[in-house]
């Protein structure tokens, strides 16, 4: 992820405060691509944003930060930098909870907001090939669980031991140029039109 080309949003309740943020972001190469002021707002603008960070003071008007994050990860998950001018272990341990990628105590200075948007991103970043990778782990279970089911159905069928199967399976996958899952698949609903 570029930091130069992320995409913020910030909600922040006071209006100096967050034509702070957006200047220090902008000066820095951020896109800023939404603010809001309360609790309510950010909830509505953010469904229509693609931001890549977040940006958000924790005690806002009309709702809790925590309370919006944990509502904006329901659709997606976004890094989550919270400023907040509150510290307690329970407020710290509920961020964390609701998965945010930092916490900042205000009064803050510039590097400290650079910083933790850079970290934040990293985190974010490996979060995402962590996603990834964890997905194709199951897809791969998945489709093991598949192919030794038609390999066991051939076997059955077919009066043959598991390693004929299995060549079986490959060749069939071979000859019609598709993947073996996609030929196991074939092969138990074969299996299904014969027992229905």
């Amino acid at each position: 992820m570029d930091m130069k080309k992320s995409r913020v949003f910030v909600v922040e309740d006071e209006a100096l405060i967050l034509e702070s943020y957006c200047s220090l972001l902008k000066v820095n190469g951020f896109e800023v691509v939404g603010t809001a002021c309360t609790g309510k707002q950010a909830l509505q603008r953010f469904q229509n944003l693609e931001a890549d960070i977040i940006l958000m003071d924790i005690k806002l008007p009309d709702a809790n930060g925590i309370d919006i994050l944990r509502q904006f990860n329901q659709e997606q998950i976004v890094p989550c930098v919270f400023i907040t001018a509150y510290f307690s272990n329970e407020l710290m341990e509920e961020a964390n909870k609701v998965g945010a990628f930092g916490y900042i105590l205000k009064p803050v200075q510039e590097q400290q907001i650079l910083a933790a948007i850079h970290i934040a991103q990293c985190r974010a970043k490996e979060f995402g090939i962590l996603r990834r990778e964890a997905a194709d782990l199951k897809s791969a279970l998945e489709d093991r669980k598949l192919i030794e089911r038609a390999k066991g159905i051939l076997m059955k069928y077919n009066h043959i031991d598991e390693e004929s199967a299995m060549r079986l399976l490959q060749q069939k996958s071979k000859e019609n140029n598709k993947k073996l899952v996609i030929i196991a698949k074939e092969v138990i609903a074969a299996r299904s039109l014969l027992n229905g």
